[in-house]
């Protein structure tokens, strides 16, 4: 450890540099929902377009737009070849019920990544809090107790210990 840098709190990169981070939180909070429930909303749609349609017709009936909107023209072909292909190697139009167990997937794959976003943003809320309170403790002219100052030296990035590179098992072939 580096002595001259005890009683310094830093402040990593990668955590808010805000003394509310609350209101960080809120934004980002706010953010996700309106992308997660815009997604949500989507899919929803296409499931109840899919409800007026017979399962065995082709996907195609469903994604109209698939010419008029530029993403939507790239992604329909990458949709197509994302299934799998007959014997002769000429692929299978995916047809509606396809699309139903999809979107039934989608809306979990979609839920899967909002928990993993709430969990990141709750993360930087809970370090940029913790470090604002030992900053604040600081500025009060109150000294840190042992395990706020182990604290502070495990959000710094000065004090990270420096990883030696593993040797490999065997050697390198050049």
């Amino acid at each position: 450890m580096l002595p001259r840098f005890n009683g310094i709190i830093i402040r990593p990169s990668g955590v808010w540099d805000t003394r509310s981070p609350l209101i960080v939180f809120n934004k980002n909070n706010h953010y996700i929902n309106q992308v997660y429930y815009s997604s949500i909303l989507a899919i929803t749609r296409v499931q109840s377009e899919c409800d007026n349609i017979e399962l065995e017709s082709p996907a195609s009936k469903v994604f109209s737009h698939k010419k008029k909107h530029p993403i939507a023209r790239r992604a329909w072909p990458a949709f197509k070849r994302s299934f799998s292909s007959s014997l002769d190697g000429s692929r299978i139009p995916p047809t509606v019920a396809d699309i139903q167990k999809i979107s039934r997937i989608s809306i979990r794959a979609i839920t899967e990544h909002l928990i993993i976003k709430y969990g990141a943003l709750f993360e930087s809320f809970a370090q940029c809090w913790a470090l604002n309170f030992l900053l604040a403790r600081l500025e009060s002219g109150a000294s840190l107790t042992q395990k706020e100052r182990k604290l502070g030296q495990k959000f710094a990035p000065i004090h990270k210990k420096k990883r030696r590179k593993k040797k490999a098992p065997y050697p390198r072939v050049a």
